[in-house]
């Protein structure tokens, strides 16, 4: 998997993009499919196993981005819904995911309005200094209501590579 272009392009990039974990960074539900205690699988690198022998992994392009956009300015955050904050956090770190979260990361059950307000307040930040990527339809009202915008990726394959650079493109264009 290449890098997103947009990272590497020269273009503008937001001061924050802010990423749902859900179907967006990995592909399940964290409140509901792994059963704890989680660890990483023995002898798969990468792969986390629950107390049924589940096997979880992000998906594919997930590091890729992550990674890239870590080495830039723009902040990495999490706005998270889950009903389970505690299990979100550790697919975090199972994942070795937190080392890339450059930002904040608000991840309790909620509005997607009240974490953005929280992120805007902690980071100083406009609204339209922002991308949100979120696999649900129902939290375009970040964008409706703030102006941030908002890229839905497909819960199949979460937030691809293409996802990323159309979203990064949009908010260049609404610049």
């Amino acid at each position: 998997v290449q890098p997103p272009k947009t990272l590497t392009d020269g273009g503008p990039l937001p001061k924050m993009i802010v990423f749902d974990l859900d179907y967006t960074l990995w592909p399940f539900w964290v409140d509901t499919h792994p059963y704890p205690p989680l660890q990483l699988h023995p002898t798969k690198p990468g792969v986390v196993t629950d107390k049924m022998k589940g096997e979880y992994t992000p998906f594919p392009g997930t590091h890729i981005i992550l990674s890239t956009l870590a080495k830039t300015q723009t902040k990495v955050s999490i706005a998270s819904r889950t009903e389970a904050p505690k299990l979100g956090r550790q697919m975090l770190d199972l994942f070795n995911l937190r080392r890339y979260v450059t930002g904040w990361e608000e991840i309790y059950p909620g509005s997607k309005i009240t974490h953005f307000k929280k992120l805007h307040e902690k980071s100083g930040f406009g609204y339209d200094e922002m991308i949100f990527f979120d696999d649900e339809m129902r939290n375009r009202e970040v964008e409706r209501k703030l102006g941030v915008v908002t890229r839905i990726v497909g819960e199949d394959g979460g937030c691809t590579v293409e996802d990323f650079d159309k979203g990064v493109m949009e908010w260049r264009r609404q610049r």
